[in-house]
């Protein structure tokens, strides 16, 4: 066969690969790694760029809690997003599916100060974005390594500028950012590292009129063998300004179920109108508190056991575990000293939180019998900054459990939380990822991972929870895995579904136990710990 004979073949096959190479492309889920900005105000429309492999377009979108509107529109990977104006202020988990599967979940969060996107290139102090009225919320990204992001804004003098990043505690970016001021001739006037967590904070009063200049730049989350700044396509954060009230907390950090309670907002430059909530929370998890008259947002624990937020020194009222404890280091070298009533041969564990919860406290715990003996005394545990121990009573009687900052430093943003309770068996369980894909007429397997704590011996099995909203096929099987009290098994759990027909939505799965069907766990889904997993079963390949 001569070269020309062969041209009508090679025009065929090349045809049939054509055909072949869109029906594979066609059969890959969305594959989403960034929503860009990623967050917007109440009450107004964001156009959003999703970056990440579309090859399905339009793709759905499937938001928690289902409240934003998102239209996809002609350009792949282009959204717009209508945000209502009684929208909840608050992280919503977002996530794009078609027939194929599904992408991971990401987080959007929705505010109610105004918005501002960042616009490249902004990486010196003359081409900063101008940020022309505060308050202003400006969602970022550090795209590549050696980024800076420059903004400029005008201030009076003794205007007070509080500039906040959030990226690790909100968006969970694996960034170490690190914030500036300079004045406009890029001499440095604050500069901030750290402040909530690996989140830095400046609070700033202009000495002259002027502009002013803030830079952000960052770290990698986890240190390497870098010393330059990092950028990728998952170094976002929200960076927010105002000149007015910033919330920074509500004391105290916890409440009661069911019981009423009054919670004061913290914060600075607070305006003196802003009243306490007086919240009566009805399920256990989280509160979530912002003001419209201040920028800034906190949340408070909801637990099942008393609070206490002032130390007492009648040994008569010694508070009985189970507790939550809420207290403030505001001077150098401040203690403060608790009374818990503890039993003989009875272990309790005692968790503290400050760091985590993005507070600057450095807690040292010691706890010291009626005697004023020292008995335990913890700094710092597995690396965590925040001090976690399990302690068991060799006498009945009152104990002193003595909080300080093991630096000896104090301030408005000192503050802590320590649950002390007895123990008793526990079980942490995990779902492995936030979607799974998998062929009608096959098995598709759900995993998760358990975690046993203080004896933990219950049987488990995992179980849908139905939605009478969106119903599974009535033809899909449904079976679990167990997980046994010793063993391999008692380590891990699976859910298997096995449907004749193609699927494509969420569902919620929560886990029983077997020894007493009476007590249920709730589970999360992967890094995000999304509430719901995406199932997806399509016809083989």
């Amino acid at each position: 066969m001569n070269q020309m004979d062969r041209l009508p073949h090679l025009k065929f096959f090349t045809l049939i690969w054509i055909s072949l190479s869109g029906t594979l492309a066609l059969a890959e889920p969305p594959s989403l790694t960034r929503l860009f900005p990623c967050g917007g105000c109440i009450g107004t429309t964001v156009q959003i760029t999703a970056s990440g492999k579309f090859a399905t377009w339009p793709v759905q979108v499937d938001c928690q809690p289902a409240t934003l509107q998102w239209k996809a529109l002609e350009e792949n990977g282009k959204f717009e997003v209508a945000i209502p104006p009684d929208a909840a202020t608050q992280v919503y988990w977002i996530r794009f599916y078609t027939a194929e599967g599904s992408s991971v979940s990401k987080r959007f969060i929705v505010d109610d100060v105004p918005t501002q996107q960042e616009l490249e290139p902004n990486n010196n102090i003359k081409m900063g974005n101008v940020i022309d009225a505060l308050p202003k919320q400006i969602f970022g990204v550090l795209q590549k390594g050696g980024d800076v992001d420059v903004y400029r804004v005008q201030l009076s003098a003794g205007a007070n500028l509080v500039a906040t990043i959030d990226a690790q505690n909100w968006l969970r970016s694996p960034l170490d950012a690190v914030l500036q001021v300079t004045d406009e001739k890029g001499n440095v006037v604050e500069e901030n590292i750290d402040t909530h967590n690996l989140d830095p904070q400046i609070v700033y009063t202009a000495k002259h009129p002027g502009v002013y200049c803030v830079r952000v730049m960052g770290f990698p989350e986890s240190p390497d063998s870098t010393i330059s700044f990092v950028g990728n396509d998952n170094c976002q954060y929200r960076l927010t300004l105002t000149t007015g009230g910033h919330l920074e907390a509500v004391y105290p950090l916890a409440v009661q179920i069911q019981q009423p309670a009054t919670l004061q907002p913290l914060g600075i430059h607070l305006p003196s109108n802003l009243s306490a909530w007086t919240p009566t929370a009805n399920s256990l998890g989280e509160m979530h508190f912002n003001h419209p008259l201040t920028t800034g947002h906190c949340s408070v624990a909801v637990v099942g056991h008393p609070v206490i937020c002032e130390p007492v020194s009648d040994v008569n009222n010694a508070s009985i575990p189970p507790l939550a404890i809420c207290g403030s280091i505001q001077d150098p070298q401040q203690k403060d000293t608790w009374l818990i009533q503890l039993e003989k041969d009875k272990s309790y564990r005692f968790e503290t939180e400050s760091h985590a919860i993005g507070f600057s406290l450095d807690p040292l715990v010691r706890l010291l019998n009626s005697e004023d003996k020292e008995v335990q005394k913890v700094d710092e545990s597995n690396g965590n900054r925040d001090p976690n121990f399990v302690w068991k009573a060799n006498a009945t009687g009152v104990y002193k459990l003595v909080i300080e900052d093991a630096e000896g430093f104090g301030g408005p943003l000192h503050f802590y939380r320590i649950y002390v309770k007895p123990v008793e068996p526990s079980v942490k369980i995990q779902g492995t990822v936030d979607h799974v894909e998998g062929e009608i007429g096959k098995p598709i397997e759900v995993k998760f991972t358990v975690e046993r704590l203080d004896g933990f011996s219950d049987v488990l099995e995992a179980e849908l929870i139905a939605d009478p909203n969106r119903p599974l096929p009535a033809e899909c099987t449904l079976s679990s895995s167990v997980s046994e009290k010793e063993g391999d098994s008692s380590k891990e759990l699976k859910w298997i579904l096995q449907t004749p027909v193609a699927i494509s939505q969420a569902i919620r799965i929560q886990i029983r136990s077997k020894t007493d069907p009476a007590r249920l766990f709730s589970v999360t889904f992967g890094d995000e710990k999304a509430p719901n997993l995406w199932l997806t079963a399509t016809p083989s390949k």
